[in-house]
């Protein structure tokens, strides 16, 4: 067994108050120093033994004295260490006074340490901050941010999220994500989620059901969350509530549909020519009038004047011209069928315009 070479108690105390980095001393009931460390000689511009002996309160600021005079009095009356931070010169100092009692509990001495906690303030103040930044905007997005944990259960969900699905942020939270959705999408869903397992970020389009049961769409941006093992810990989702777009191109799509419907079963040979003067449309009533179907003669260099008779081409073709520019009365011209038969037609232009003007 190694013995430990003889070492006086005062070296040893000495050697333990050096060793620490923050300021360190020990004071009697009358604040005269016992011992310090070097770090408190170097703060204070003197030497250790400058400092032994003497009272504390002749090297520190007055207003320092009298606030350690009130804690340590404290300490003295209590038994209890008292634990306080003073702010002087833009630093922060947190000071810890510890009570050296006798058996019996008399306090004989304290132990002060003080250390300058300046940059870990001014980092929990920046966290602070911060965090207090993120939920404003958080909580002011437009978009509807839900997070999910890895069973898909919500975590965390900001107000617009709830509100564009009729409920509260409280009635959402807890719930998995499912308990929104239509039965005939979960199947995507599951899909995407194994995909987000892999690491894998998405963006696309979600149906979600409205508290009053009514459908929203929604345009999800959703981004795998890891843990710091690399495990999959959950998503974090952007939703954008584009019902009304979806709406509106449900309703372009049904006037599409009507227009074409009425368009494809017109009598009349009708064109859309564009301001190319190539054919945008021709309906299906072409087939009935030439022999061609609208494939063949959307196919074809020229339309129409492959159609018309050779001697009727040229007066049709300063027709059409001018009516890309203003309407067009009837004219009478010869049409060649596909079979080598002669019809007569007539034609009638209209330009054609959008809501600003434009030529269309």
């Amino acid at each position: 067994m190694t013995r430990l070479p003889r070492i006086s108690s005062g070296a040893m105390l000495r050697a333990m108050v050096n060793a620490i980095t923050e300021v360190g001393f020990l004071i009697d009931t009358e604040g005269v120093v016992l011992a310090c460390n070097e770090t408190l000689a170097a703060r204070l511009g003197c030497r250790v033994s400058d400092l032994v002996g003497h009272s504390i309160h002749d090297h520190v600021p007055a207003d320092v004295t009298e606030q350690m005079r009130v804690h340590i009095e404290r300490v003295i009356a209590t038994g209890e260490a008292v634990r306080f931070e003073d702010v002087r010169q833009g630093h922060v100092i947190a000071v810890s006074i510890q009570p050296v009692t006798t058996h019996c509990g008399q306090v004989v001495a304290m132990a002060v340490f003080a250390r300058d906690v300046t940059d870990g303030r001014l980092m929990e103040t920046d966290l602070r901050e911060s965090r207090a930044q993120y939920r404003r905007i958080v909580e002011m997005a437009n978009e509807g941010i839900w997070v999910l944990d890895a069973h898909q259960v919500g975590s965390f969900l900001n107000e617009g999220m709830a509100r564009s699905l009729g409920y509260t942020v409280q009635e959402m939270l807890g719930r998995p994500m499912t308990d929104f959705m239509f039965d005939e999408d979960l199947p995507d869903h599951e899909a995407r989620i194994r995909a987000r397992h892999a690491g894998a970020c998405d963006r696309y389009e979600r149906r979600l059901r409205h508290k009053d049961g009514s459908v929203r769409w929604m345009l999800v941006s959703a981004t795998p969350l890891m843990d710091p093992a690399g495990q999959f810990a959950g998503s974090f989702g952007m939703f954008t509530d584009i019902t009304d777009r979806k709406q509106l191109e449900e309703a372009l799509r049904e006037s599409e549909r009507r227009y074409r419907a009425i368009a494809n079963y017109t009598y009349d040979w009708e064109n859309w020519i564009g301001t190319d003067g190539r054919p945008k449309w021709i309906s299906p009533s072409v087939e009935r009038m030439t022999g061609y179907t609208a494939e063949e003669c959307l196919a074809m260099p020229d339309y129409p004047l492959p159609l018309v008779h050779p001697e009727d081409r040229q007066r049709l073709a300063v027709d059409l011209a001018i009516a890309d520019r203003e309407e067009l009365d009837s004219r009478e011209f010869r049409i060649v069928r596909k079979d080598g038969t002669v019809r007569w037609g007539s034609v009638v232009c209209r330009p054609i315009y959008d809501d600003h003007g434009v030529h269309l």
